[in-house]
């Protein structure tokens, strides 16, 4: 996305419908003008009960001088389900460039029925403490959040975090319940590790929600 690009996705699923949606490479939000013009993309999706949506979308990289908005709000009814992801990457490190400067909003919204399952904001400001201090990114360069409307117990959420565990992915990982969902949490260098954890937990879950065992899009191997 290029400054004033707005790329919006919505969607409404009925009662009964299953719908995985991804995205066929990582999207990216380019440098701002010099009048810090805003960059806005996200998903608004209702699903109604007996629904369940899976937005597994690739990573979003942010270049350095950007003005991004990452909103995604997701709205259940009833005993709708959901399974979803966020990863954001800040900078090209590859390519030598850090995010010294510009800046990214994300908001990542669960409700149900109206009610706040989750409500998280985050504001990445290039050159903050933020982005280098142990209490914040810790000079890390990429974040994941994972959402999953699954209830585990003690035992499996312990068994999620071994497996996890054992795949030795490079970065920082974090599991925990909060109500009715599943919180998985990436901090780390590589967008890469990022999704191979997400997807290896989204195998996991899914036949505890009910569903048929993984299929891994193809679109991903192109």
């Amino acid at each position: 996305m290029v400054p004033g690009d707005e790329l919006s996705v919505a969607l409404s699923l009925a009662s009964g419908s299953h719908l995985l949606m991804t995205t066929p490479s990582a999207g990216k939000v380019y440098r701002s003008d010099a009048h810090a013009t805003r960059q806005r993309q996200g998903v608004m999706a209702k699903v109604a009960a007996g629904a369940m949506l899976e937005w597994l979308p690739q990573e979003t990289i942010v270049f350095e001088g950007a003005q991004g908005i990452l909103h995604n709000r997701f709205e259940l009814s009833g005993d709708a389900r959901l399974c979803a992801w966020d990863i954001v990457v800040l900078g090209r490190r590859a390519s030598g460039e850090a995010f010294r400067h510009g800046r990214c909003e994300q908001l990542f919204e669960v409700y149900r029925e109206g009610r706040p399952l989750l409500h998280e904001r985050t504001n990445y400001i290039g050159g903050s403490a933020m982005l280098t201090a142990p209490w914040g990114m810790a000079s890390a360069s990429v974040s994941g959040s994972m959402v999953v409307t699954l209830s585990t117990n003690r035992d499996q959420l312990d068994s999620l975090r071994e497996s996890l565990a054992a795949l030795a992915l490079a970065g920082e990982w974090g599991l925990s319940q909060k109500g009715e969902l599943l919180l998985v949490r990436y901090l780390g260098d590589s967008a890469e590790k990022a999704r191979w954890g997400f997807e290896h937990i989204w195998a996991r879950v899914r036949p505890m929600m009910g569903q048929a065992v993984v299929s891994r899009p193809r679109i991903w191997n192109t």
